[in-house]
């Protein structure tokens, strides 16, 4: 019983953090830029659209919800 609370608290700890900071860091670029091997040139990170940040999974799931 105790590890099912511990479990439901730590979950609702991460929905909290999710609410208050939705956006994380992209992990696929740096700044929402890819540059060539020399440095020279750059292109939008697809996975954030060259914003350098993206939504959490958590925040995401919550934000679905609340919608209903």
């Amino acid at each position: 019983m105790k590890p099912l609370l511990f479990f439901a608290a730590l979950t609702l700890l991460y929905l909290g953090y999710c609410w208050c900071y939705p956006y994380t860091a992209c992990g696929n670029c740096d700044g929402g830029k890819h540059f060539t091997s020399d440095g020279q040139y750059w292109r939008k990170c697809g996975r954030c659209k060259g914003s350098g940040t993206k939504i959490r999974l958590g925040r995401k799931l919550f934000g679905s919800t609340r919608d209903l």
